[in-house]
């Protein structure tokens, strides 16, 4: 978070491209330190020149080559040697290991000296860490039917008499199944009986490859293409419950990150300066169930898990007083995003004047699925038999949920803005900022018109595109106007007085046009 924004309002930018995820305006590439050459981040009342967000703009700048050669390689590596124990670790269990080993490379140099120069970087980060949580798992004996350690009476919903010795006999086949996706506890006791230990993997790679090439004694020409890759499983479900969770369930993630730029920059003369660049952003991040392999539908022989293959895995099966089993009923989810983006940005010295124009066109798209809930949802309370646990091996839930999704997200955006500024040195000592900038971003749309609203007046679901309703359920703001005002005083040796007025807009996400899906 910055200077009390949200923190998907802010602005990243990498030698100046679009560096942002519009899905969730997140970062793209995370490039390696060893890469940095510099970083600049503002924080408010910012020129002209900086838009799309409200809080934040931060710019990172990676390094070039010279006309000497330089290279380094590191090496960073920690292990379970000096690591105390968790404290819910139970000292009849092994240390949990934790493995962290980071290392890479930088080159940089020239090609042709005084003309074409090249620098890279290769980073890996790899990491090994358990995850220690306790968890609720049935005993043995009420796997096989014996409620009596539960406390509470069983109740027949057939004939709402009492099962004679708070035991179940007539276990549901589908509930056997169930219970086979507890793992045996490992502690003592009904209650937190269970202790899990699960590796959580972690694998990165970073990489960035710059040359720079002097056209002529007034032209420079750059090309940077940076990439990241992020492999990570976690072992436990998204928010572990008050009841803890079990392993067996958990996700992968799996991420890649391009971003890519050309830029050419002219130098007018001693007073002006022109820097045009192309530049090419994607963001791919696929949320995939531990057990996406696992065709449940056939292995437990029933036809509402008769998913197809990217549906695979378990329902989310929630007993009361137990720990959650099933994978997790938001996946799969995948998302793939692409940002092309021209700009121009063009500076002038005049004088006591120094001023800056510049335009900025960015084409977005979002092309994913989310399908939410297809595997389903049982619950087991207890309403039925007054026992959840008795819910369960009557083979009774008390709500269940299933989605069926057909409809893959197909969004597009486009933004352009433009912007003045003039920086004008009034005396030595005071400084004034005029500047505007406009911003229009075009509400996201579906080629194929995928999208539904709610009629407010009807209460009927509309079609995007038909109806009198617009393309993308909302109408367009052409009015974004974004004047900005500054003021710098040297008032005293010591002291400098600055202020600051600007109008800021979002160029808002993907994700709240996704929920029209």
């Amino acid at each position: 978070e910055v200077n009390g924004g949200r923190e998907e309002y802010n602005n990243f930018l990498l030698d100046g491209a679009d560096n942002n995820d519009p899905y969730i305006n997140g970062y793209v590439v995370e490039p390696a330190v060893d890469s940095v050459q510099e970083f600049k981040m503002v924080t408010s009342s910012y020129d002209a020149e900086y838009g799309r967000s409200a809080a934040g703009q931060v710019n990172v700048i990676t390094r070039r080559g010279t006309n000497d050669f330089h290279g380094t390689g590191y090496e960073y590596l920690r292990n379970k040697v000096l690591d105390a124990r968790n404290y819910f670790d139970d000292d009849g269990f092994i240390k949990p290991p934790y493995i962290r080993n980071q290392f890479g490379a930088v080159g940089g140099g020239p090609i042709r000296r005084d003309k074409t120069f090249f620098f890279a970087n290769t980073d890996f980060f790899r990491q090994r860490e358990a995850q220690s949580v306790q968890a609720v798992v049935p005993t043995d004996a009420e796997r096989g039917g014996n409620l009596t350690d539960t406390g509470v009476i069983a109740v027949n919903p057939l004939t709402g008499i009492p099962f004679p010795n708070d035991t179940i006999t007539n276990i549901s086949p589908i509930a056997a199944d169930i219970l086979n996706l507890y793992p045996k506890s490992n502690l003592t006791g009904s209650v937190n009986n269970y202790l899990g230990q699960p590796s959580q993997p972690e694998n990165h790679v970073q990489n960035t490859f710059r040359a720079d090439h002097q056209l002529s004694p007034n032209d420079n020409l750059t090309l940077r293409y940076s990439m990241g890759i992020v492999n990570i499983f976690q072992p436990y479900p998204e928010g572990v419950s008050v009841n803890g969770a079990v392993p067996g369930f958990g996700d992968y993630q799996y991420d890649h990150t391009h971003n890519a730029m050309i830029r050419e920059q002219h130098t007018f003369g001693a007073n002006a300066i022109n820097s045009l660049f192309i530049a090419f952003n994607r963001f791919s991040r696929d949320f995939v169930p531990q057990n996406d392999q696992t065709n449940v539908g056939a292995l437990w022989g029933v036809s509402w898990l008769n998913l197809p293959p990217r549906d695979y895995g378990y329902p989310t099966i929630s007993v009361t007083g137990y720990s959650q089993v099933g994978d997790d009923s938001a996946f799969p989810n995948l998302r793939h995003t692409n940002t092309y983006q021209i700009a121009d940005n063009f500076t002038f010295i005049h004088g006591k004047n120094t001023f800056n124009a510049g335009v900025d066109l960015r084409k977005l798209q979002l092309n994913g699925r989310l399908d939410e809930l297809v595997r389903g949802s049982l619950t087991f309370s207890g309403a039925i038999s007054g026992s959840p646990l008795g819910d369960l091996l009557l083979g009774y839930p008390t709500l269940g949920i299933q989605a069926y999704a057909k409809n893959p997200i197909r969004l597009r955006s486009m933004s352009s803005d433009a912007y003045f500024q003039d920086d004008w040195r009034l005396s030595r000592d005071l400084v004034v900022n005029l500047g505007c900038r406009y911003e229009f971003n075009s509400p996201a749309t579906d080629p194929t018109n995928g999208m539904s609203e709610l009629n407010l007046q009807n209460g009927q679901i509309v079609q995007v595109g038909t109806n009198g309703v617009t393309d993308s359920g909302i109408h367009p703001d052409y009015k974004n106007f974004a004047p900005r005002l500054g003021v710098a005083w040297h008032a005293a040796p010591g002291l400098v007085v600055r202020a600051g007025y600007g109008v800021f807009y979002d160029a808002g996400m993907f994700i709240i046009g996704s929920a029209a899906y």
